[in-house]
């Protein structure tokens, strides 16, 4: 029997238990199986062997306990039971292949593969045990009812059949095969992973033999073993000092874009893309180029060309963020700040004082005007004159004037002296951000200013950022340059582990962490980070010299970064990993103040921030009132962050959202976005909705339609689990009134429409009778008005 028979039988067994059932579990079941069998009939044939971990899991017993229940009962109880287990599997980056009756099966590796897919799929079996307890919770309160749960997970070569053009696939093999009869065999409430899959998770995790075990339907017996906890080392890292290394194999990308900022001396402007993946470099090249130049941080003043022609220079730098978006011109926000020299815990009057000063340093006309414009797009104090007349301006006319603003005064600051504006992370950018940066551009290519555009290159195409990348390609070929940032060469590679160690490797050690590390420096760096942490390299307190003391073999090298991170979180003690975690959720740059008031029961704060600053996790940097830190890396927060428990990062996402409403109650309209951020992550989600209709409507105001459709249609899927019409009435009308500004016209009816509907409902349900906030040329429509 072929994959499409038996899809096609598994299909009509399905269909034949509806009645039993019930549409939506039956609907829920197939629902994978038949967009598989329609793509199958006119996809092409793309088939891929590949290392995949697959993963099985059901409910115990699901019959039995089916047939003692009302069928809506059951289907409800599928429901949940699949919403449950299907977040843990996404979450740690597994494809659910498919809903099969009670069971789900899901792959690890296909169709992207990590080195640790073994491990992310073991994790996530054991979030979903612990997401099982919570809705076990819930269910013996409205069903009377626990549900128990098998997982069997195996890893080997499968087959991988793409069967749609847009990337759906089905696996195949035995593996396949196996992974299911394992989960078979396991105990209720238990992981149970073969042999194969053991000895790739061995140092996560801790397990306990479960011997040979004869499977169904496989001629050999199977070593089996049953995952307890995740594995928590004990050691703690050493402190690394002086790890450092010369730029290098960058030479060329280091003397043209240095090249470029010496141009800016002769009044030449212009445009740099720096691209590449994630660690490559693309941030310490420009960081070394601005240290030639010994600029500090904020709008400080550097020199170009040489001591008899130097020409001083401005250097300011923004990045974007994450989860920022879509919170409108969150870039330019951030390089105001750098430029005013301003930090996240500044009261809104004191930056706006600064801003105040710089512009009028900066601008020879306009003074007020152009403050107020960028003032309101930093959420700061307006003049009295100005709230009125902003209030009643035109979205896009108020997009225009801000825009206007930034380029007067980044125009007139280049008029005066040289600028250089450097863009981190734009693969993460609002719309409105890049509108406004595409808006610069030409700017560039008549006044000495340089925009150093950052971004990385395995972002999505369609994302907005590329079309910053068309928008310079469309320059004058002079005012442009484009540095894709390639992986090191084997002898650079080389060359960056022997300047940070001093001294050269064992020819074995050294070739292991040049293949692992693929000429990624961030990689090569981390690795020789997990040597040391592991005390397999010693520095010499007398000499201080490094020496290799372990033997090379017993050394369990990470084989991913993502390894090499978490293997060094979880060599912290528990305090300080606490800490990290807590630091991770409040993100990449966190106040000290506002850490220590969500790690309250945390003894000894400053000890666990000075262990993890020597451990280089983190370091220190002056804010205006106060220190505060910031990731030494990005992907350091982001690992941090990702291997934290979902249920405690939401419990540290609460903590921090109602830290800032307390500590910062004057400032909610400045942190409107952070706390949407926050509540929306938090085990207290709907307390999102109002922040995020607030977001919205700010967005709506300033024309950045795309971020204000967005926010209203997250606070609209929060709206949806609670029984408020009213609410989402408004809501809706709100996303109606923003499509109808961006003259989608259908869209906007539709949002009415809708809004209509619960309007009524909510006042047939409360009776009253209240015109609906509808807009004036609607109200005939819907016989509101004659």
């Amino acid at each position: 029997m072929n994959r499409r028979d038996e899809l096609q039988n598994a299909i009509s067994l399905i269909e034949a238990q509806r009645a039993r059932f019930g549409d939506a579990a039956v609907d829920a079941s197939i629902a994978a199986m038949r967009q598989a069998l329609a793509a199958r009939e006119q996809a092409h044939s793309a088939e891929q062997r590949k290392l995949a971990t697959v993963m099985f899991a059901d409910i115990v017993d699901f019959a039995v306990l089916a047939e003692r229940r009302d069928p809506e009962d059951v289907r409800e109880l599928q429901r949940a039971f699949f919403t449950t287990i299907a977040a843990p599997i996404l979450e740690y980056g597994g494809v659910i292949e498919k809903y099969i009756g009670d069971a789900v099966m899901a792959v690890f590796g296909v169709p992207e593969v990590h080195e640790d897919d073994a491990e992310r799929a073991v994790r996530a079996a054991l979030a979903m045990q612990a997401g099982l307890a919570a809705l076990n919770v819930a269910l013996r309160r409205t069903h009377t009812v626990e549900l128990e749960m098998r997982v069997g997970i195996h890893t080997g070569k499968v087959v991988a059949t793409n069967i749609t053009d847009s990337g759906s696939f089905i696996v195949s093999g035995d593996t396949v095969n196996l992974a299911f009869h394992l989960q078979e065999e396991a105990p209720p409430n238990t992981v149970v992973v073969s042999g194969a899959t053991r000895r790739l998770v061995s140092n996560a995790c801790e397990t306990e033999s479960l011997g040979q075990l004869q499977l169904r339907r496989q001629g050999e017996p199977v070593t089996a073993h049953q995952v307890t906890r995740l594995r928590v080392d004990a050691g703690k890292l050493r402190g690394v000092d002086g790890l450092d290394s010369p730029l290098v194999g960058r030479q060329y990308e280091f003397e043209v874009l240095r090249a470029a900022v010496e141009r800016l001396g002769e009044g030449r402007g212009g445009l740099v893309m720096v691209v590449g993946e994630a660690g490559i470099g693309k941030s310490r090249l420009v960081a070394e180029v601005r240290k030639a130049y010994g600029v500090r941080r904020g709008l400080t003043d550097a020199y170009i060309g040489g001591q008899s022609a130097a020409v001083p220079i401005r250097w300011i730098e923004g990045r974007c963020l994450s989860y920022d978006g879509t919170v409108a011109y969150h870039l330019w926000q951030d390089l105001l700040r750098e430029a005013v020299g301003a930090s996240l815990d500044d009261p809104p009057e004191v930056v706006a004082s600064a801003l105040r000063r710089l512009i009028s340093t900066i601008c020879p006309y306009n003074h007020e005007s152009n403050y107020a414009f960028l003032a309101r797009l930093m959420a700061l104090p307006l003049p009295t004159n100005w709230e009125a007349k902003l209030d009643s301006m035109g979205a896009q006319a108020l997009q225009q004037h801000t825009f206007a603003a930034m380029e007067n005064v980044i125009g007139y600051a280049a008029q005066s002296r040289p600028v250089v504006i450097v863009c981190e992370d734009l693969h993460w950018g609002d719309p409105s951000s890049l509108a406004l940066l595409m808006h610069l551009a030409p700017l560039a290519e008549r006044t000495p200013l340089l925009l150093v555009c950052i971004f990385r290159s395995e972002s999505d195409q369609s994302h907005l950022v590329w079309e910053v990348g068309e928008i310079s390609t469309a320059t004058p070929a002079k005012h442009t340059l484009h540095l894709r940032l390639q992986p090191l060469s084997a002898g650079d590679s080389e060359t960056l582990l022997t300047n940070l160690l001093g001294m050269v490797l064992p020819a074995r050690l050294a070739w292991r962490i040049l293949a692992q590390s693929e000429g990624n420096p961030f990689y090569v760096e981390e690795i020789i980070r997990s040597l040391i942490a592991h005390g397999a390299l010693v520095r010499d307190p007398v000499t201080t010299e490094w020496r290799l003391i372990e033997d090379v073999a017993e050394i369990a090298i990470p084989e991913t970064l993502q390894n090499v991170l978490a293997a060094r979180i979880d060599q912290l003690d528990q305090n300080q990993r606490h800490v990290l975690q807590l630091a991770a959720v409040i993100g990449r740059i966190f106040p000290q103040h506002l850490l220590a008031t969500i790690a309250g029961e945390v003894q000894d704060l400053d000890e666990c921030l000075a262990a993890l600053v020597q451990q280089e996790l983190i370091r220190p940097r002056a804010g205006e009132l106060e220190m505060e830190y910031i990731f030494k890396h990005a992907l350091t927060q982001e690992a941090t962050y990702k291997g934290t428990l979902r249920r405690q990062r939401q419990v540290y996402h609460r903590w921090t959202a109602e830290a800032l409403e307390r500590l910062f109650p004057e400032r909610a309209a400045e942190l409107l976005n952070l706390l949407a951020y926050h509540w929306e992550r938090s085990d207290d989600p709907q307390r999102a909705v109002g922040y995020l209709l607030r977001v919205g409507d700010r967005a709506r105001l300033a024309y950045a339609h795309k971020e204000a459709i967005d926010s209203y249609q997250r606070a609209l899927a929060l709206l949806q689990l609670q029984d408020d019409d009213e609410s989402t009435a408004r809501a809706l009308m709100r996303l109606g009134l923003v499509h109808a500004a961006a003259f989608d016209y259908e869209e906007a009816a539709k949002a009415y429409q809708k809004s209509f509907i619960f309007w009524k409902r909510w006042q047939a349900n409360h009776q009253v009778d209240l015109l609906p906030p509808v807009p004036q040329p609607h109200r005939r429509m819907w016989g509101i008005e004659p």
